[in-house]
C-alpha cells in the first residue's frame, strides 16, 4: 500500500514548492480503487486532480483547450483501450505530456510495450508516497524543460524570420544605393537630375536603416533589453510632432490629416518621450502607407473620464476579420498592402504594443474590411504632487 512520509522531509517541500498548481489527470479503470487513493494524496499537497474512466475522456480532456494538463497518470488496463494504445493517441495529439503508468504487475515485456508507446516513467503500486512524489516531481520538471527548449526554439526560429524577412525588404533598396552612388558625375546633364538621383538614394537609405532599427528594436524586445526613462510628459507635444513629420508624407499622396484636440486640456503623462513617439508616430505611419491617394486620416486627442484618449482613424483597406486577432502579434503580414510601394516589415504593430504595455496603455483597434481602420490608444494621466 501507498506509505506516508514525515511532512518535514525535504522531498515534501521540494514538491511543493516545484508544483505551482499543477493540474493532473488520472485516469483509472472503475474496477481498481488504488488510483483514487494516489489522487487524493496528490490533491492534499495542493495539485489540481481531474479524473476520466476511460480511454476516450482522456482523449477529449487534453484535445480540450480550456482544460492545460501538466500530467496524465494511468492505469495500464482500460475498458475502451489498453493503455499503449492510448499512450500512441496522445503522442499523436500531444508531444510533450508526461505521461505516468501503474500497475501491480509490471514484466519486462510490459515495460518495453510502455516505451514503444510513449510513456515517460512507470511505477509498480502498491508503493512507497515518497517514490510516487518523485516520480511525479521529475516528470513535472521534464515538461517544465521541454517547454523551455522549445520556447528557445521557437525564438531562434522567429529571429531567423525577422533577419530572413528585413534582409529581403532591404535587397532592392541597398541595389539602388548601390547601381546610383557607383554612377560617374559626367553622366548627369543637369543639378536637377543629380539631386533627383541623391532623392533616390536618401529615401533608400532611409528604408534600410529603419529595416535595421525595427530588427535590432524586436531584438531588444524578444531579449527584454529595451530601457524605458519614464518623466512627466506632455502627450499633445508628442502629438504635435508626429503630424508635422508625416503631414510631407501625406502630402505626397494627396492625403488630407484632420488633427483636433481641446487647447484648454490638460495631456500630461508618465512616459518615455522618443518610445512614446516611435508609437504613436507608427500609427500615424500606417494609417498613411496603407490608405490610397486622396483619403482622409483622423488624429484625435481627448480627456475623457480618467483617461487621455488618443485616436486614429483611416479610410484605408481595413483588416480582414480573422486578422484582427492577429494585429500586434509578431513578425506578422496581412492582406492589405501599402498603397504607395512602401516598406511594411510586419513588426511595427508588434513594437507597438510593447511599447504601449510599457506604458500601462491600452490600444484598440477596430476594423472593417474595405472602410478603415480605428486604432484607440488609453493613458493614464499622470498627476502633479
Amino acid at each position: 500500500m501507498l506509505q506516508f512520509i514525515n511532512k518535514n522531509s525535504t522531498n515534501y517541500y521540494k514538491l511543493v514548492q516545484d508544483k505551482n498548481m499543477s493540474k493532473i489527470l488520472i485516469t483509472n479503470n472503475k474496477k481498481h480503487k488504488q488510483l483514487v487513493v494516489v489522487g487524493n494524496m496528490l490533491k492534499q499537497l495542493g495539485f489540481s486532480i481531474v479524473y476520466s474512466q476511460t480511454a476516450q475522456e482522456t482523449i477529449n480532456i487534453i484535445k480540450d483547450n480550456n482544460q492545460k494538463i501538466d500530467l496524465l497518470i494511468c492505469n495500464i488496463f482500460l475498458e475502451d483501450m489498453s493503455g499503449f494504445e492510448l499512450s500512441k493517441n496522445i503522442r499523436s495529439i500531444e508531444q510533450n505530456l508526461p505521461i505516468l503508468f501503474v500497475s501491480q504487475q509490471l514484466t519486462p515485456e510490459l515495460i518495453d510495450q510502455l516505451y514503444s508507446s510513449g510513456a515517460s516513467d512507470f511505477i509498480a503500486i502498491p508503493c512507497l508516497k515518497v517514490e510516487l512524489i518523485n516520480r511525479v516531481n521529475n516528470l513535472l520538471k521534464l515538461a517544465s524543460y521541454k517547454e523551455q527548449i522549445e520556447e528557445c526554439k521557437n525564438r531562434v526560429d522567429t529571429n531567423l524570420q525577422v533577419l530572413q524577412s528585413n534582409a529581403h525588404d532591404a535587397k532592392n533598396p541597398l541595389s539602388s544605393i548601390f547601381s546610383l552612388s557607383g554612377m560617374p558625375a559626367t553622366v548627369f546633364t543637369s543639378t536637377e537630375e543629380m539631386q533627383q538621383m541623391l532623392d533616390i538614394v536618401h529615401d533608400a537609405s532611409k528604408i534600410v536603416i529603419n529595416l535595421i532599427n525595427e530588427a535590432l528594436d524586436y531584438f531588444k524586445l524578444s531579449n527584454n533589453e529595451m530601457q524605458f526613462e519614464m518623466l512627466p510628459l506632455d502627450i499633445l507635444s508628442v502629438l504635435n510632432q508626429v503630424v508635422e513629420i508625416n503631414s510631407p508624407l501625406a502630402k505626397v499622396k494627396k492625403q488630407t490629416i484632420n488633427f483636433s484636440y481641446d487647447n484648454n486640456a490638460e495631456y500630461l503623462v508618465l512616459a518615455d518621450n522618443l518610445k512614446i513617439f516611435r508609437a504613436i508616430n507608427n500609427i500615424v505611419g500606417n494609417a498613411i502607407k496603407f490608405s490610397p491617394l486622396g483619403k482622409n486620416i483622423w488624429i484625435n486627442i481627448s480627456r475623457k473620464n480618467s483617461d487621455i484618449i488618443i485616436q486614429v482613424k483611416d479610410e484605408g483597406p481595413g483588416f480582414k476579420q480573422e486578422e484582427l486577432a492577429k494585429v500586434f502579434k509578431e513578425n506578422q503580414k496581412f492582406s492589405a498592402k501599402p498603397t504607395g510601394g512602401e516598406i511594411s516589415t510586419g513588426l511595427g504593430l508588434m513594437i507597438v504594443k510593447f511599447i504601449l504595455d510599457k506604458h500601462n496603455a491600452q490600444i484598440i483597434v477596430t476594423s472593417e474590411e474595405g472602410k478603415g481602420s480605428v486604432f484607440t490608444m488609453y493613458f493614464k494621466p499622470y498627476e502633479k504632487k
